[in-house]
């Protein structure tokens, strides 16, 4: 189904090929109880996927009023409004109260977002145990393989976008 996308270049759709790539990976990861958090949602393309492949609930955060706009009018489209959340504000102010089993970041290339997002998710305990954090990325920019305590899994590299998966490193505690 085509979905409704943003005028301009400030939203940079994840490519079908990345797209098609990333949900070969994570499938075995969506349940019917899984939680998907997508952060910079842009057009919303990638938890609407989540939905439809059988994760219970996606959460939507953006910070741009438009994206949430399109979001919202994706999920109607799609008929996935009652499985999810839309939330217009900053990922760093997002103080959730559900915890995601898969959290996918596709901030603005090359701008730092990651690594602080991932450190947000860690600091606030948004990711449940045995959780995904997945991060869209210029290929260029080579992410660290821990950032606070979640540790490089899986790295994809898709043209001049990649896929960086992290998961919680295990303590002897766990």
């Amino acid at each position: 189904m085509k979905l409704q996308s943003l005028e301009g270049t400030d939203t940079r759709p994840t490519k079908d090929i990345v797209k098609e790539s990333l949900f070969n990976i994570l499938m075995p990861y969506i349940t019917i109880n899984t939680v998907f958090l997508d952060i910079f949602a842009g057009t919303g393309a990638i938890g609407i996927e989540a939905l439809s492949r059988g994760a219970a609930k996606a959460i939507f955060i953006d910070n741009n009023q438009k994206s949430c706009e399109v979001v919202r009018n994706n999920l109607i489209k799609t008929n996935l409004h009652s499985r999810s959340q839309v939330v217009c504000s900053d990922f760093s102010k997002y103080q959730g109260r559900q915890k995601a089993d898969i959290i996918f970041l596709d901030p603005p290339y090359c701008k730092g977002y990651i690594e602080k997002a991932i450190e947000v998710i860690d600091d606030n305990g948004l990711l449940n145990k045995g959780g995904l954090v997945v991060a869209e990325h210029r290929s260029s920019e080579i992410l660290p393989d821990l950032i606070d305590s979640l540790e490089l899994v899986k790295r994809r590299k898709y043209g001049i976008s990649m896929i960086s998966i992290y998961q919680r490193k295990v303590k002897d505690s766990d």
